[in-house]
C-alpha cells in the first residue's frame, strides 16, 4: 500500500516539483537532484503520517534555499582567494534559451524568499492559502510580499524596456 501511495505521489508531482526547483535554482541537474531529495525526504516522513501534497513544496522550498545558501558560501570562499573561472556552463545555456537576459537579471534582483513567493504564485499557480502552508507564513504577509516582489521586478524590467501584465511577465 505504501509503495503504491509513493508511486502515485511521485508520478503526479514529480514534474511540478522539478519545475519549481528549476525556477529557483536555474540549473537542470541540480533541480533534478533536489527533486529526488524531496521525494526521499517525503517518503521518510510520510511513513509516520499522511501529509498533504503541499508539504512536498515546503520540502522543495527548504532544500532549494539550503542549496542556494551553500552555493553563496562557496562563492564567498572562492572570491576570498580570488580564483575566477570564465567558462560558460550548460546551466547558463539552458536558462539563456528559456528566458531573456532582462527577466533573468530582474529575477536575480529578488531575494530567495521573494523569488519563491513570485514563482509559487505566478508560475505554479498556488493560492495564498496553499502558499501559507508551504512557507509557514500568514496569507496577508504573502500577499504583501507578492505585491512587493512584483513591484521590484517591475521596476527592474521597466529599466530595460520590459512590461508586466498583472501576474504574467511578458516581453514587448
Amino acid at each position: 500500500m505504501e509503495i503504491d501511495y509513493m508511486e502515485d505521489i511521485i508520478e503526479k508531482y514529480q514534474f511540478s516539483i522539478f519545475k519549481y526547483c528549476f525556477q529557483m535554482l536555474r540549473c537542470k541537474e541540480t533541480a533534478e537532484d533536489i527533486t529526488q531529495e524531496v521525494f526521499i525526504k517525503f517518503s521518510q516522513i510520510s511513513k509516520k503520517k499522511i501529509y498533504s501534497n503541499n508539504y512536498l513544496y515546503s520540502i522543495a522550498h527548504s532544500k532549494c534555499i539550503d542549496y542556494l545558501r551553500r552555493e553563496k558560501r562557496k562563492k564567498i570562499f572562492i572570491k576570498s582567494y580570488k580564483r575566477k573561472t570564465y567558462e560558460i556552463s550548460t546551466e547558463d545555456l539552458i536558462s539563456e534559451n528559456e528566458y531573456s537576459k532582462e527577466i533573468k537579471t530582474a529575477l536575480k534582483s529578488l531575494t530567495c524568499y521573494e523569488k519563491s513567493v513570485l514563482l509559487l504564485k505566478s508560475v505554479n499557480g498556488f493560492t495564498y492559502k496553499e502558499m501559507s502552508n508551504i512557507l509557514n507564513k500568514k496569507e496577508s504577509a504573502l500577499r504583501k510580499q507578492f505585491q512587493r516582489a512584483k513591484i521590484k521586478i517591475g521596476k527592474e524590467l521597466n529599466k530595460k524596456g520590459v512590461m508586466i501584465n498583472n501576474e504574467e511577465i511578458s516581453i514587448l
